[in-house]
């Protein structure tokens, strides 16, 4: 009799899959979502608030969740650096879109440590913010499929499909293109960090049928000095929107905190 109780009904859920090793790190649920480490080296970021599919693989919907993940950056940000723990934050934007949490790093004995990404050039960039920055560019071009579901791209009714050859789909500065492409511009708002700020700093986003990867170009000049810097990236296979190298960049950035020997 205790086996025919009923127990309720089943809930589907939907769950966006990273490549970031966090095995040895515990599970959070924030705002409704769950953030759980995987042992083959993948985080995944679910909610069980979708309870319908149209079709298979991952929608609106699902790119919906990682906002909202970028959204509890500050609240998860705050119980770091309260601690005076040292924050890792590949998504750069969040520090754009949420300016407090600069704030909050100022105000406490914790720090924030922004990896380089998919970007290259930065060092040279930040050393000549040391002097003088007149202007600051950056050139971004992915697949039309990188850019798949983006805020920007649904409120403009832009049709992806219907791009044949390489077209300039958002031109702006970094605070503006943070909020258009939130999973997409992380390295400008790296550029921006690094150099001139959010609002003054430059951005071109380009989608090309052609493109194999994501390519970033920089531009900055000042103080009798140009750098021009470009990248070419392989997309991450479980993320077109992003790519390979800013993983990598993770992995260095936690090698220099260990080594004797630091390069800038």
């Amino acid at each position: 009799q205790a086996f025919a109780t009923p127990l309720g009904a089943g809930v589907k859920g939907q769950a966006l899959s990273l490549r970031h090793d966090a095995r040895d790190q515990s599970q959070l649920f924030v705002d409704g979502l769950h953030i759980g480490p995987h042992a083959d080296g993948t985080v995944a970021i679910g909610s069980t608030s979708e309870i319908t599919w149209t079709h298979d693989g991952p929608d609106a919907q699902l790119d919906a969740l990682h906002a909202k993940a970028i959204a509890a950056v500050p609240a998860l940000a705050a119980e770091v650096l309260s601690r005076g723990k040292t924050l890792v934050m590949i998504s750069a934007c969040a520090l754009v879109l949420h300016p407090e949490i600069m704030a909050m790093a100022e105000k406490s004995d914790g720090r924030i440590l922004v990896p380089s990404g998919a970007l290259s050039g930065l060092d040279a960039v930040g050393a000549l913010n040391q002097n003088h920055i007149t202007e600051s560019k950056i050139i971004s071009t992915k697949h039309p499929k990188g850019f798949k579901n983006a805020p920007y791209i649904i409120d403009n009714g832009i049709d992806l499909d219907s791009i044949q050859s390489r077209f300039m789909i958002f031109s702006g500065n970094v605070l503006e293109a943070a909020r258009a492409f939130p999973a997409n511009v992380n390295v400008a708002a790296s550029l921006a960090l690094a150099g001139i700020g959010s609002e003054k700093t430059r951005v071109e986003v380009w989608a090309d049928p052609a493109s194999t990867g994501n390519t970033h170009e920089i531009i900055v000049t000042g103080g009798g000095t140009t750098i021009r810097s470009k990248i070419e990236n392989l997309p991450d296979p479980m993320n077109p929107k992003s790519s390979m190298q800013a993983g990598y960049s993770i992995v260095a950035a936690l090698k220099k905190r260990k080594s004797n020997l630091t390069q800038f």
